[in-house]
């Protein structure tokens, strides 16, 4: 399906699930949306499962938003702990009745048990029975990328099973919810790939991998040998990251430049944009370090994972040779962190970061020219297929390393993928002509 026949489905006013591989515009089209909601009316509330998701499409995480547990719990538990106090509950539930239309983002993320939850409090709040109290629900994401978190068994401190149970566990997906079939939900499954080009190697073995094929795709990957500089490397782990980036930046012998942030508002706020996203409060760069930016420029001059090195300052601020061999000044950029249009904090910053290493669960979101990455600690699902993905085209990637788990799919994901793409040429079929 089209984004433009995507969006009129959005704005029909039905339960929509926006699905799709990555690289095919799912979060472009949730700025469409928005733009489009915010002329129309008020009462648009995003949000998604995790801090960075979160950050990503300038919402909130649904824990926040729906007074979530850390653990999981039904309605009644629920009930029993948020309303005994009657302030309490009046607060929650006036801030649910200004929901007009509910974004949950990363639904692939989302527990099923968590999606009844909401759905069971958004009924209490609104005193109807209907699914998700009759407020319209969006929900975007891909089922092949990054699944429900739970804990694999620990084998010698390493945190990897091929199979652990719970990876093939298919009720943890939202689409068993129960009320995933009550809310009716108008499937669009996104079919145009942006981040790749047609007829690019990678396509091939994304597809290989989304359809089960992983053993098929393996030529290709043992031939990723493209080595390019600079490159950043994809990791499964923090530590490794922090320890490549540290020892990368000491090799420099220039001067080291130490860029604060400036930050107002509220305290709770700014943390938490730290904590989840790839800015930096204190941020520590040398004349050669590989850096990569953060954002996309209004003027596009770069776009978020854009790469280059720290040619020289001007005065305090860095110029950054980019991969493409353009020369870019890399002013600091003011970030106002607002949470459903309300305005919470600012924070003024340099929009780099350096860029030998990330991980994996942070380059979400992200198109890099070249990479280097290693799949051999993967230790789930999705987490092989988001990695590869970031790339924008095969010569792009050199990869040192995998597991078998890393080639596989969830079975379940697969099992649902057939029925969401014929579920999405039923919804093409009624729209087409609306």
């Amino acid at each position: 399906m089209t984004q433009e026949l995507a969006l009129k489905v959005m704005q029909s006013g039905h339960n929509v699930f926006i699905t799709g591989g990555a690289g095919t515009g799912k979060s472009y089209l949730l700025g469409l949306f928005r733009e489009w909601h915010d002329r129309k009316k008020s009462g648009l509330v995003v949000t998604a499962p995790t801090g960075i998701a979160a950050l990503n499409v300038q919402g909130r995480t649904i824990h926040s938003a729906f007074k979530l547990p850390p653990t999981r719990m039904n309605i009644e538990e629920w009930k029993a702990t948020y309303t005994r106090d009657r302030k309490k509950a009046s607060y929650i539930r006036l801030s649910i009745l200004k929901i007009k239309t509910l974004v949950i983002d990363e639904i692939s993320m989302v527990h099923a048990d968590t999606l009844d939850l909401i759905d069971g409090i958004m009924q209490w709040a609104t005193h109807d029975k209907k699914p998700f109290g009759g407020v319209q629900v969006i929900v975007i994401g891909d089922f092949f990328q990054l699944e429900p978190i739970n804990k694999p068994r620990k084998k010698n401190d390493i945190y990897f099973d091929e199979m652990w149970e719970a990876s093939a566990d298919k009720n943890k997906f939202a689409w068993k919810s129960k009320v995933w079939s009550k809310a009716k939900f108008k499937t669009c499954y996104l079919t145009q790939k942006y981040r790749q080009s047609e007829g690019d190697k990678l396509v091939e073995v994304l597809d290989a991998i989304r359809e089960g094929r992983g053993e098929d795709a393996q030529p290709l990957l043992h031939a990723m040998k493209h080595d390019r500089e600079d490159t950043v490397k994809l990791y499964t782990k923090n530590v490794n990251v922090d320890a490549l980036n540290l020892l990368e930046l000491n090799k420099l012998d220039t001067e080291e430049k130490i860029h604060i942030a400036k930050e107002r508002g509220s305290e709770y706020f700014i943390k938490n944009f730290y904590k989840n996203s790839l800015w930096q409060k204190e941020l520590t760069l040398k004349v050669g370090a590989l850096v990569m930016f953060i954002i996309n420029d209004p003027m596009e001059r770069y776009v978020n994972g854009s790469m280059g090195r720290i040619e020289s300052y001007r005065g305090n601020t860095p110029l950054v040779r980019l991969v493409d061999g353009s020369l870019v000044l890399a002013e600091a950029v003011e970030n106002e962190i607002k949470i459903n249009n309300e305005y919470q904090a600012t924070v003024t910053q340099i929009p780099l970061k350096l860029a030998w290493a990330i991980t994996i669960h942070k380059s979400q979101g992200l198109t890099l020219e070249s990479l280097e990455i290693d799949l051999e600690d993967v230790f789930t699902y999705g987490m092989g297929y988001v990695a590869l993905s970031r790339a924008k085209s095969y010569e792009g990637i050199n990869l040192i390393g995998y597991n078998q788990l890393a080639l596989k799919v969830n079975p379940y994901s697969l099992f649902i993928d057939a029925y969401m793409k014929r579920a999405s040429a039923k919804t093409e079929e009624e729209f087409r002509n609306v």
